[in-house]
């Protein structure tokens, strides 16, 4: 599950439709591809929040579910910005290995 962009994805039988839950509430039926692939969007589920998914393919009855517990990460610390004036075209500062820092300056926005 990737939590910054609320889908779950995952492998069934291909050609099998997964229906998926979360907080027990059904949120759709997916059908696989190919090689068994789906994904799909939940909304806006947080930490600690229960995702379930079961399969079935035609002439079959529905599979066991199967649970996960989606974990809440902690919040990334403010990037930090280093000392700016006005004779200075650039601005620079430190944020997380990996993280996008997004900038606004003057109702502009840059990434």
């Amino acid at each position: 599950m990737n939590t910054a962009q609320d889908h779950i994805y995952g492998w069934a039988t291909p050609g099998a439709t997964v229906k998926v839950h979360a907080h027990g509430v059904f949120i759709r039926d997916i059908g696989t591809d190919a090689s068994g692939r789906w994904w799909t969007h939940l909304g806006f589920e947080r930490g600690n929040a229960v995702v379930e998914a079961q399969q079935r393919t035609v002439g079959r009855p529905w599979s066991g579910w199967s649970r996960m517990v989606v974990q809440q990460l902690p919040q990334m610390p403010p990037p930090s910005i280093n000392y700016i004036d006005t004779s200075q075209e650039w601005v620079s500062g430190r944020g997380e290995p990996g993280a996008t820092v997004k900038v606004h300056v003057h109702r502009c926005s840059n990434t």
